[in-house]
């Protein structure tokens, strides 16, 4: 799909933000994944898991602040629901650790993974636009 010339640039500043955004949430999944280790400092776990929280909100507000080009429709929308995967898993898990609770462990991880893999397809369609 190519963008059509009207659209030039409000797409190419909300692919800015949509990879920023990306980007931040990814970074805040890794650092769970290193901070929540089995064994590992659960403070510094339940700092990281809030810590996606606060990230998620802000990739939202940065999100709402740029017009949305129709050529980008379907990439913003699959990109608000993948933020929103990432920002239930990180409070589940968070509950999870704080109530012992495994099946709350075991459904943040399945969110985060449609988290990732909705990630996965919204680079994929950014980079099918530039091509």
């Amino acid at each position: 799909m190519k963008i059509p010339v009207a659209e030039a640039e409000d797409a190419y500043r909300y692919q800015s933000v949509a990879l920023a955004a990306v980007h931040a949430v990814g970074g805040a999944g890794v650092a769970i994944n290193e901070r929540c280790q089995v064994g590992g400092d659960i403070r510094e776990c339940k700092l990281a898991l809030r810590r996606m929280d606060e990230i998620t909100e802000q990739a939202d507000e940065d999100l709402a602040g740029v017009p949305v080009p129709a050529s980008m429709s379907e990439i913003a929308r699959e990109l608000r629901a993948s933020i929103d995967l990432f920002r239930r898993a990180a409070r589940l898990d968070l509950r999870g650790r704080e109530t012992d609770d495994a099946a709350l462990l075991e459904q943040a991880a399945a969110l985060t993974e449609q988290g990732s893999a909705g990630f996965e397809q919204i680079v994929a369609m950014l980079q099918d636009l530039i091509r």
